[in-house]
């Protein structure tokens, strides 16, 4: 079969390096590649758009197809260098003549992002070292081509970032015309060896339909007359078929090219020659088939093809001439790709909100659910259907098989006045445990009431291993919590059928058994939004800024993740699409899920792109938002650089400071009293020597960072800023100690750590400072105030994690605690001392994350360590986490 010579051009502009935290001053170069499959016999020439001349270490430069930046000094952190270099790559590849546009859309182009460094200025290019690497997958389809802006940043040793707009389009189609290096044996275009094309003005028309290698039939006349009728047909449809690729590439950039000049009226306003493509390929068609000699169709058959690619060629370059380097283009790609990365993300991240009474309620169902749901979705096609990005870095946007699962319960004070959940009546509530109307004094209540004061009395709960009398009732079951603030005393009371909050006045709230408890919990969400109704505005939840835009950047009513036309033309697209969207909808009914998805809203946390071109300028007259991070047990003040950098570059012209915390950093295994002083000194000093004016105060920790910020809250030298205190984020914080850790090995490492090192920080978290539990540090600290002064209280746990208990992570009772006689009671206290004046506090709201990592098989992975720090050094999880949600809390 004939072969067919493709040449598609990709546009490549560097506009900006930000230096985010670079480890070395000295001088850098970025190194900018395009890598084609080895499949496909290509030929690539790269070149600097509008350079003339011998370049120098002060000007871009190509070599060896690769273009090389100009070398730029950094010497500074949050340094900004305007490179403002475009550059070209024309590619010619040898296409299958049956199948040009599957092989354009199949070519998995990349585009390779290379950052070299050299602590001398005066080193050749080709020679200075390279030091980090990113590569970018292209997804170029021939008709709506490429047109995508990248801020790429590199790993964590090299925290910088290179923004990257590429553009790119098909420019011609024709038979081969230059030397092709041709892959070795076993491909379709057979063995490999260096091939000249055939000279076009004696390309026969059977050669240009088949192939230089088609031999025609001698037998008869009759049999050569057929073949003649068989060339004819399958000329028409070659040149059908290759006339309407080039003709819909040239309306696709037609369209793309209109768009932008309505979205950006500083662009010049140019009126586009049009092409119609169903009156074009009708007429080129109808012309060709008058004729008959075969000589004459080959001819106009190549001239057809000409004539269309010098028209797609020159808008091209017509477009190239307006777009590129242009800033309103940038910024308009910019905003495009960080909201379709920022919906990305919030894919297979749930969220649910309770009443606030429901955090006191024993949620193993719920955790349960977690853990199935997470399993189910990665191998779901909801999930491996997911759209990819235009243009994408697997290792900073990551996959179906990469990304976390995370699943957000909050806690909050929500009206009971919509509630399309009705109230049920006492007697609906009697009736939905069983027989409890009539016999409540002698039964139930008697029965949770007589622990209650057991545990009051300090002792023993009696557990009772059997299940609830009463079979669970079906349908959802909405708890009778009362229209105006309830200054009862809640208290958890353990038993062997769960775990249930009681009122002084001895009501059982809830008293199921614990797996069902997930149902009871009472959940005012947000509407979820199906896909066919993304534009629809979503109420803004608490927190949550509603200054917004109320729709996706596509503006359209189905797709979160691309342009989606209703031209039949962009059918495969929207086929795509719906094909993933009815896959989400599928997964939600068939898993039952309890919650909603942050994809289904139309508000998100991050509306603003990293390095925005214009930001607000601060004004500190107000004062400034000290967030202030811990680090955990042998760590040390850079543990939290990725924490600090996320929320940085979400909220640019944000009034934030940051306090990395490095006093305790050379002792993390003394008590926590000293450690707590040693924290408190460094706030202090911090904002006396910077003569800081504070508006906010919020606190990030990792593990034992968490306990020491919530020991520092105590002290009465914090107390003058309670009333400044926003936002605790507790990533993997051990406020519950570790007395319930479910792995032997790090419950043996621990104890092990602590008699090597004579740890006071271990063995309070042990439980062992004290003989007495009550008077151990962590339930003394328990019984202190300082969590409600916050107005957001942000608990972050994982399974996966078996450093620091999950139930500990999120202040919560565990199977363990229940059926300890001993200690059990004592956990369960700690539980209420920590939660009771977030309840009572009206404006806290506690919000609980579980998250699903997606980790490798390693040692770290096994024994728990690798979760435990995923949420310190996974991109992944950080980015999804803030983009979506977390940048709220600190807004």
């Amino acid at each position: 079969m004939s072969e067919v010579q493709g040449t598609v051009e990709f546009s490549v502009e560097l506009h900006k390096f930000h230096n985010v935290d670079l480890f070395q001053r000295g001088y850098y170069q970025i190194r900018v590649g395009l890598k084609i499959p080895s499949r496909i016999p290509h030929r690539l020439f790269a070149t600097i758009a509008g350079q003339t001349g011998d370049s120098s270490l002060c000007s871009a430069c190509v070599h060896e197809n690769n273009v090389y930046s100009r070398i730029f000094q950094i010497l500074y952190r949050n340094e900004e260098i305007i490179l403002n270099e475009s550059m070209n790559f024309r590619v010619h590849l040898l296409l299958d003549g049956e199948r040009v546009e599957d092989a354009l859309s199949e070519a998995d182009f990349q585009l390779k992002l290379d950052l070299h460094f050299t602590d001398s200025e005066q080193q050749d290019v080709p020679v200075i070292p390279m030091i980090s690497s990113r590569t970018l997958c292209l997804h170029f389809h021939p008709r709506r081509g490429l047109h995508h802006h990248v801020p790429v940043m590199f790993d964590y040793f090299h925290l910088s970032v290179i923004s990257v707009t590429v553009h790119a389009s098909l420019v011609a189609l024709h038979q081969p015309l230059i030397s092709f290096a041709r892959p070795g044996k076993g491909s379709w275009l057979g063995k490999g060896n260096l091939e000249t094309g055939p000279d076009q003005s004696s390309m026969s028309l059977e050669n240009l339909v088949f192939g230089a290698g088609y031999c025609k039939p001698t037998s008869s006349e009759v049999r050569r007359a057929d073949n003649d009728i068989f060339i004819h047909l399958h000329a028409y449809k070659w040149h059908k078929d290759l006339c309407l690729l080039l003709l819909n590439a040239h309306r696709g950039l037609h369209m793309y090219y209109t768009l932008i000049m309505k979205e950006i009226p500083e662009l010049p306003q140019l009126k586009l020659e049009e092409l119609s493509v169903e009156d074009t390929l009708s007429q080129l068609c109808t012309e060709l088939q008058l004729l008959s000699n075969p000589e004459k169709i080959a001819e106009q058959i190549s001239k057809d093809l000409a004539w269309l690619c010098s028209h797609l060629l020159a808008l091209w370059t017509q477009f190239l001439e307006v777009a590129t380097l242009h800033a309103e283009v940038t910024a308009y790609l910019t905003q495009e790709h960080h909201m379709l990365r920022v919906r990305r993300f919030s894919e297979a991240f749930f969220y649910t909100e309770h009443q606030k009474l429901a955090v006191l309620t024993f949620q193993e169902g719920l955790i349960q659910s977690h853990g199935q749901i997470s399993t189910e979705i990665r191998n779901s096609e909801y999930f491996t259907s997911m759209p990819p990005l235009p243009a994408e870095c697997l290792d900073i946007d990551g996959d179906w098989n990469t990304l976390p699962v995370i699943f957000e319960d909050r806690y909050m004070d929500l009206p009971c006045k919509d509630f399309c959940y009705p109230v049920p009546t006492p007697l609906e509530t009697s009736t939905e445990f069983g027989p409890m109307q009539g016999e409540r004094a002698d039964s139930a209540a008697d029965k949770s009431l007589a622990v209650y004061v057991e545990m009051q009395g300090l002792q023993e709960i009696e557990l009772n291993d059997s299940p609830a009398s009463a079979p669970p009732a079906t349908g959802s079951y909405q708890a009778e919590f009362p229209q105006e603030p309830d200054n009862r005393e809640h208290k958890l009371v353990a038993n062997g059928t769960g775990f249930h909050s009681v009122t002084t006045e001895g009501v059982a709230l809830e008293s199921r058994k614990s797996v069902d408890v997930v149902n009871l919990s009472v959940s005012c969400t947000a509407t979820c939004l199906p896909f066919s109704s993304v534009l629809k505005e979503t109420p803004a939840m608490v927190g949550f800024s509603s200054k917004q835009a109320p729709f996706p950047i596509t503006r359209q009513p189905l797709g979160s993740f691309g342009v989606v036309s209703s031209n039949s033309n962009e059918m495969d697209e929207e086929a795509n699409e719906r094909i993933f969207y009815q896959a989400k909808e599928k997964f939600k009914k068939e898993m039952k899920i309890e919650g909603f998805l942050y994809s289904d809203l139309s508000v998100l946390a991050s509306d603003i792109p990293y390095f925005p071109p214009e930001e607000e300028e601060e004004n500190l007259e107000d004062g400034i938002h000290l967030v202030v991070c811990v680090h955990g047990l042998d760590g040390n003040s850079a543990d939290l650089r990725l924490v600090k950098t996320f929320i940085e570059l979400g909220l640019p012209g944000g009034k934030l400071d940051f306090l990395m915390s490095e006093r305790n950093q050379t002792d993390t295994f003394a008590d926590f009293d000293t450690m707590t002083d040693r924290l408190l000194d460094e706030i202090i000093q911090h904002i006396q020597l910077y003569n800081l004016s504070i508006s906010r105060i919020s606190f990030i920790g990792h593990s034992l960072g968490n306990v020491i910020i919530r020991s520092v809250l105590t002290r009465p030298r914090f107390r003058y800023y309670l009333n400044k205190l926003h936002t605790f984020l507790s990533l993997s914080g051990p406020h519950l100690g570790t007395l319930y850790n479910n792995s032997t090995l790090v419950s043996t490492g621990l104890w092990l750590m602590q008699k090597l090192k004579k740890s006071g920080s271990l063995l309070q978290l042990t439980f062992r400072d004290n003989a007495d539990l009550r008077k151990c540090f962590l339930y003394q600290l328990s019984q202190k105030t300082g969590l409600q002064y916050f107005k957001n209280v942000v608990l972050v746990a994982s399974p996966q994690d078996r450093y620091v208990p999950f139930h500990s992570a999120r202040i919560e009772m565990c199977k363990n605690a229940l059926k300890d006689r001993h200690t059990g009671p004592v956990y369960a206290e700690m539980i209420n001392n920590l939660l009771q004046p977030l309840i009572g506090a009206k404006d806290c709201t506690l919000i609980r994350h579980n998250v699903f990592h997606a980790l490798p098989n390693t040692a770290n992975t096994l024994i728990g360590r690798a979760a435990h720090i995923a949420v310190l050094d996974s991109e992944l999880f950080l980015e999804k986490f803030f983009l979506v949600a977390g940048l709220n809390y600190f807004k």
